[in-house]
């Protein structure tokens, strides 16, 4: 009788797919024949392929390009951590396999802290300054220092292998963008690069949070869309819109195709909204397009809630007496999500978070599609959010004292960290756990961080040189 050994190669790499990913490990380890058959790249692409896009599982190596110049070595080490991270994060209590405290020279100065997805490295940031720094061993490996710098974008674009891009400007009032490129290609010899543009014609205009891809660098004003190509020898551009103003609907923008989008986040009084502007920053010819629904400014995105089908009927009803608004995420969907908010609500004696998230797929000819909203219900108050680069994991600290009234930590069992994960597909579900912190509650923190590709949750104190991260795999 024959065995899976004696299978064809194409034969049993078909068989491969319908295994998961943990099944496949094993059978690979399972006899020298099966051995052999771990140097086929195929094998290994695939099952980051199916971590991906089937089990909604971010993963180091993120897009196609990477996966086509990543080492054998390099698909396999991947493969092996994301399916060990997806066991971990889905177990009934995720626990930390170890933990780091980075200590930096900051004290006293306010400094705020990102991380540059699937690299093990986080970015520190103050006025003048942006440090790099190796979470796993605690070091600096690159600092850039400008008189008046200021950093605009904690969500870096990583478009481009190997590479990292950060904007910022110099000065307050936006006087030059500045367009920072962080290489880390090479672990041992990671290097920080800028580029600054001439100097800006109108610095005084309100602006809203800047944007980046790996060809354009900008933000919007209520009259006009101010980018720049983060090239020394072009100038900046300001382009006039007509109305309505960019700025005013939209507070953070997501170039994506010939298309600007911008997402509002609503209001007590307002539903979410979500702005199109055609937009080629390489041509100052308008965008001709012969869709005229591409041409509408904004479109209304209800928000639906366990107590109301939209905000209007929220609103009608009278029933919510305050409402505290969180940080809002905008992603370019490569996991299925465009955005993710948070709200606290308190009425009737009651009080509740709720977090929505807004899938959102590539369309037709290069468009946006995004979908209804889905809403997760908290029982407890969220006082802080972390949304990882693909936007489909959320960390969350809890803190179970009155936020409105500002009730002071109570002692243990107070609070705690947990995660929430949204699948868009097939059907968009939301399923929580808490963390198992390692005996850290660091309910007394300014900023947490979560890198969902490699599984780290970092806590950072703004008045304290200290980060504490945990790794997750």
């Amino acid at each position: 009788m024959s065995g899976l050994t004696d299978l064809p190669e194409d034969v049993f790499f078909e068989l491969a797919k319908q295994l998961d990913v943990d099944d496949l490990i094993n059978l690979l380890s399972s006899c020298q024949v099966m051995w052999r058959l771990r140097s086929q790249r195929i094998i290994w692409v695939d099952a980051l392929v199916r971590l991906r896009e089937i089990h909604n599982q971010p993963v180091p190596l993120s897009n196609r390009e990477a996966l086509n110049i990543a080492s054998l070595r390099e698909l396999q080490d991947s493969a092996g951590h994301s399916n060990r991270l997806m066991r971990n994060l889905s177990s009934d209590s995720p626990h930390p396999v170890h933990r780091r405290v980075l200590l930096f020279e900051s004290e006293g100065q306010w400094t705020s802290f990102f991380y540059l997805p699937g690299t093990g490295l986080a970015v520190s940031h103050r006025a003048g300054s942006l440090s790099c720094w190796n979470i796993i061993t605690s070091e600096r490996v690159a600092l850039l220092e400008i008189s008046d710098l200021r950093v605009k974008i904690e969500a870096p674009c990583m478009n481009i292998v190997g590479k990292a891009l950060i904007g910022a400007c110099i000065g307050e009032d936006v006087r030059n963008l500045v367009a920072i490129t962080i290489d880390y290609g090479d672990p041992a010899h990671i290097s920080v690069s800028h580029v600054i543009s001439s100097p800006m014609n109108n610095t005084s205009a309100f602006r809203s949070p800047f944007f980046i891809n790996s060809h354009v660098l900008g933000f919007c004003t209520y009259a006009s869309i101010v980018f720049w190509c983060m090239d020394a020898n072009i100038e900046v551009q300001d382009r006039l819109q007509e109305f309505p103003s960019p700025a005013g609907f939209g507070m953070h923008y997501l170039p994506f195709g010939p298309m600007l989008y911008g997402f509002h986040k609503g209001s007590i009084v307002a539903e979410a909204a979500i702005q199109r502007i055609p937009f080629l920053p390489a041509s100052d010819v308008p965008l001709d397009t012969e869709d005229n629904d591409l041409l509408l400014p904004v479109s209304m995105l209800p928000l639906p809630y366990p107590f109301a089908t939209n905000q209007s009927e929220l609103r009608r009803l009278g029933r919510i007496r305050h409402m505290h608004f969180g940080a809002s995420s905008v992603f370019a969907p490569d996991y299925g999500v465009f955005a993710v908010t948070c709200r606290t609500f308190k009425w009737e004696g009651r009080r509740r978070s709720v977090i929505h998230f807004w899938p959102g797929r590539p369309g037709a000819r290069g468009r946006l599609d995004v979908g209804q909203a889905h809403f997760y219900e908290h029982p407890d108050i969220i006082r802080r959010i972390a949304v990882g680069a693909s936007g489909t994991y959320v960390l969350i600290l809890v803190l179970k004292a009155d936020y409105g009234n500002d009730e002071p930590y109570l002692g243990e069992g107070d609070g705690y960290v947990g995660l929430l994960h949204f699948t868009p597909t097939p059907t968009p579900r939301t399923t929580f756990r808490k963390l198992d912190t390692g005996g850290a509650l660091p309910l007394d923190c300014d900023q947490i961080l979560l890198d969902d590709s490699l599984g780290l949750v970092s806590f950072s104190f703004v008045y304290s040189p200290r980060v504490t991260t945990l790794f997750y795999v």
